[in-house]
């Protein structure tokens, strides 16, 4: 093995090891899934509501409205999420990083 290769198997059996001996590592990666899992269900929610509405309408016009109306919404709250889980995501990368480097330095 060369000076510059890295051994992938040292370093998955380390990142297990981190993992288990603190569970802050797994939490940190939690973080922005949680954020995304809030999103996704919020969307189905109003997207089920949208739906649920344009079934009972019988007249096309007023169906093709109601979602034209809505769709704006929709884009506005994805847009939303996306920038809240991007900031989590970030927050949580920064934090997973900083906890590496602590780690290192208390185990010289």
């Amino acid at each position: 093995m060369a000076n510059n290769d890295i051994d992938v198997g040292f370093l998955i059996k380390d990142a297990f090891k981190s993992v288990v001996d603190d569970p802050g590592y797994f939490a940190l990666f939690l973080l922005p899934l949680i954020v995304y899992i809030v999103a996704m269900v919020h969307l189905w929610f109003i997207i089920g509501d949208i739906f649920s509405l344009s079934q009972n309408l019988q007249n096309t016009e007023m169906i093709t409205n109601l979602l034209r109306n809505n769709i704006s919404f929709i884009i506005a709250i994805i847009i939303f999420y996306g920038i809240i889980g991007i900031i989590f995501y970030a927050v949580a990368m920064a934090g997973l990083i900083k906890k590496v480097d602590v780690q290192k330095i208390n185990h010289r």
